[in-house]
């Protein structure tokens, strides 16, 4: 599992969390202490650089909102005035 907290939206953070591939552990696959360690480092850190890669480049379609703070006035207004597209605006 890989979480995050980000401040994409607000000065408060969102939390994006990223779940990976099961890993079934039984006696058929058995792997030492040391190679087991090895194996789950390796796995964390390429969920934990991909979670990041796709947060840093604005991928979100995979996510999911579990819960979203309204945004405050100021910030309504500059999501509208985006979406108009009105040249010379500063934003």
């Amino acid at each position: 599992m890989s979480v995050n907290y980000t401040f994409l939206r607000d000065n408060r953070p969102e939390v994006l969390v990223e779940l990976g591939e099961i890993i079934q552990l039984n006696k058929e696959t058995a792997l030492d202490r040391h190679e087991l360690t090895t194996n789950l480092a390796k796995n964390l850190e390429q969920l934990c650089d991909k979670h990041f890669y796709d947060i840093s480049q604005a991928h979100f379609q995979g996510y999911e909102t579990l819960f979203q703070q309204r945004l405050k006035w100021y910030r309504r207004i500059e999501q509208r005035l985006k979406r108009t597209g009105i040249k010379g605006s500063g934003i």
